[in-house]
């Protein structure tokens, strides 16, 4: 259960929020969303959850995963944006030194690395550019940035903090471009030939994805 108040209920020590890979924010459905919950669980055949993907298909996925090239530059650039959450001077972000009180940890950048690979692999590439590690950065970081009380006392939060960071002159200068670098063009190539044997997975992931989520939206609701 989740009281309103929290009565009986304790916040979990930094370390061990540590040990959740990602932190997801689930918000209030949409208007569109909760008129489809309405509509789903007031019929008199409420839909059922059904099975969409196996456990070898599961573990398929997880080693092609695995198989994702991530290239110097780019392993660079995540130990880069981990480091900016502690010593944001050394980044240019001199305005956050006040605002930090403890940066990430190195589960950050392990979890960053290996979240950066699934998100490529969900949009069907065989490599990984500095867009997956954004895209997936705020999850793997919110909760690892504590701040200080002088940033509490302005209302600030870590999600504005990480997107501070990403947004940085230094580290958007340091990423690697896609068609510029070797990054992304040489590791395309190796990826193909690494994928080629697995692209079945790949496939299968792509067209299930929607009725994985159905299925899962109407068990939750």
């Amino acid at each position: 259960e989740n009281p309103i108040e929290q009565e009986g209920t304790y916040p979990l020590p930094e370390a061990q929020i540590d040990r959740f890979m990602l932190m997801v924010r689930v918000d209030y459905p949409t208007r569109e969303e909760e008129r489809q919950i309405m509509d789903r669980m007031s019929r008199a055949d409420v839909p059922r959850a059904s099975k969409v993907i196996s456990t070898q298909d599961l573990a398929r996925a997880r080693s092609v995963v695995e198989q994702v090239y991530v290239d110097d530059k780019i392993k660079d650039y995540i130990v880069s944006v981990v480091f900016a959450t502690r010593v944001p001077a050394e980044a240019g972000l001199k305005d956050l030194v006040d605002k930090i009180e403890y940066g990430a940890s190195p589960r950050a950048t392990l979890y960053l690395h290996q979240a950066a690979r699934a998100h490529a692999f969900l949009r069907h590439r065989g490599f990984v550019t500095p867009e997956d590690v954004k895209a997936i950065g705020l999850e793997v970081l919110r909760h690892r940035v504590s701040l200080t009380y002088e940033a509490e006392a302005e209302d600030q939060t870590s999600d504005a903090i990480v997107r501070r960071i990403f947004a940085g002159e230094r580290l958007i200068s340091s990423a690697p471009r896609c068609g510029t670098t070797a990054a992304c063009s040489q590791p395309a190539r190796m990826a193909r030939r690494t994928l080629m044997h697995t692209s079945m997975t790949m496939r299968f992931c792509s067209t299930r994805c929607s009725s994985s989520r159905k299925a899962t939206f109407a068990a939750r609701t």
